[in-house]
């Protein structure tokens, strides 16, 4: 795959594990009164597949002028059962405090084997403490007003740990594929994880764990 240097590394990720011919981003138009650059790239990089928008923000679909974008709402999809070959979910769901009947509906939908993609906060983020609260001393710490902001984005409900997030999915009928998370903020880990490669399965490698984004990636099981 060629760069695209707009794109964040989780926006790469889901770039790079998207697959099939049908393919749905829930919560795509986001809240910038702009296109998301990977949302772009995204039906650039798989112009094969039919890459659908999906939000209940109608106003901010209709700015998008995006074609093959619905308005609609996550928890009663406007999609025929077994019709999609892959969900994305990219930082949706620390935005609910419930989200089973989101999954539900993604298994819906979903083609039997079809993929589920997700990205969410990670709670247990290495550098989470300095990142929002020592890094903004002159913003925060000294005003009481602004102790959201000292704790992370005050738009989030529930930071979504990866055990419960894995076990709320197995109920909901997924398959775990792929759970890793991006950023751990380690100069060297980059440099280092090829070398062990070969010899580690990386989902089980603790330092695979403290990254600020969790990455999931899912697929329905036949029942």
């Amino acid at each position: 795959m060629r760069k695209y240097p707009g794109m964040s590394a989780r926006e790469r990720w889901l770039v790079s594990h998207v697959k099939g011919k049908i393919v749905i981003d829930i919560g795509f138009a986001g809240q910038k009164p702009r296109i998301p650059t990977y949302f772009t790239f995204l039906k650039e990089i798989h112009c094969d597949s039919l890459i659908i928008g999906i939000d209940n923000n109608r106003d901010v679909v209709l700015d998008r002028k995006q074609k093959e974008s619905l308005v609609g709402n996550a928890q009663a999809l406007p999609l025929r059962t077994e019709s999609v070959d892959c969900v994305i979910l990219g930082e949706f769901l620390e935005h609910h405090s419930c989200i089973t009947n989101f999954l539900e509906e993604c298994q819906r939908v979903l083609k039997v084997e079809g993929h589920m993609l997700i990205t969410t906060p990670n709670p247990f983020f290495s550098n989470r403490l300095f990142k929002s609260w020592l890094l903004q001393l002159g913003e925060s710490v000294f005003r009481p007003s602004n102790i959201l902001e000292s704790m992370g984005h005050n738009d989030h409900l529930v930071l979504w740990d990866p055990l419960s997030l894995c076990n709320l999915l197995l109920r909901s009928g997924f398959k775990l594929n792929e759970v890793t998370t991006l950023g751990s903020w380690i100069p060297w880990l980059a440099r280092a994880v090829p070398r062990f490669r070969k010899g580690f399965y990386l989902n089980l490698w603790p330092v695979n764990r403290i990254g600020h984004i969790t990455c999931i990636k899912c697929s329905k099981v036949k029942t």
